[in-house]
């Protein structure tokens, strides 16, 4: 077995600050590290990287707002099935900016405590052809519940 590395206090201010924010690979090019080592010490000391931090983050939202069937919540399934994807961790849209107001809507109905992202308009390179991707808004409910309530109405 190799001889564990110490860690200098310096790095450890530089991880302990830089891994929640910037993660991983980022923090491992800032001390000249292997993501490895990085992700290793991380682990050891409890820190979250920002990819993951929606499991330390608790988002609350009405988990059984679809468990019993009525208009209002037909009117969810059916944008949910036409814009939504969803699966077994939940369901996430990602949606035109000028879709954010909807958004908001559902969020406000259900009583999702989770943030909305806007997304910037990036180009994307698919078969060989360039596309324009405008920017748009993201949102996630994770959890099964509604994957699973839904799973008979949308089907």
């Amino acid at each position: 077995m190799p001889n564990k590395r110490i860690w200098t206090k310096k790095e450890l201010n530089v991880l302990s600050k830089n891994y929640p924010k910037i993660g991983c690979r980022k923090t491992a090019r800032l001390l000249d590290l292997n993501y490895t080592s990085v992700a290793d010490k991380a682990k050891e000391l409890g820190l979250v990287c920002p990819s993951r931090s929606f499991l330390a983050t608790k988002i609350f939202y009405n988990h059984h707002y679809f468990s019993t069937p009525n208009i209002k919540n037909n009117y969810w399934a059916g944008f949910i099935a036409a814009d939504g994807c969803v699966n077994k961790k939940g369901i996430t849209f990602h949606l035109s900016i000028t879709d954010i107001e909807h958004l908001k809507t559902l969020q406000n109905i259900v009583k999702h405590t989770g943030k909305i992202s806007i997304t910037q308009p990036r180009k994307i390179k698919y078969k060989d052809k360039t596309y324009l991707c405008k920017n748009g808004c993201y949102v996630s409910f994770h959890g099964k519940q509604w994957s699973e309530d839904l799973n008979g109405a949308i089907s």
